[in-house]
């Protein structure tokens, strides 16, 4: 697991350090989700599954309003971005068991 330090700036701002921001693609005007996990803060990148499903639904749209459940939506991606961590570790130590 890749771990930086970051000092926080004036209005709360934080830099990302480049090796993070260039592992995730993050680039200017990227998107990301502060999710707060009890001990710590998770930050998600999300421009990543929106490109990812960009057009899925456009079979299904005949030219009328879609109505939308934002924060629907907003779980999913962050359940997505807290299980991906989790089963990559497991794919790479083969063993299991459950990471933080």
């Amino acid at each position: 697991m890749l771990a930086k330090e970051a000092r926080t700036k004036q209005k709360g701002q934080v830099t990302i350090p480049a090796e993070i921001r260039d592992k995730f693609e993050l680039n200017q005007g990227s998107r990301v989700i502060f999710e707060d996990r009890g001990t710590y803060i998770a930050i998600l990148p999300t421009d990543s599954l929106v490109d990812r499903t960009a057009g899925a639904l456009s079979e299904y749209v005949k030219n009328e309003p879609l109505e939308w459940d934002r924060d629907e939506i907003w779980t999913e991606i962050a359940t997505e971005r807290w299980n991906r961590p989790r089963q990559q570790a497991e794919e790479e130590s083969g063993d299991g068991h459950d990471c933080p």
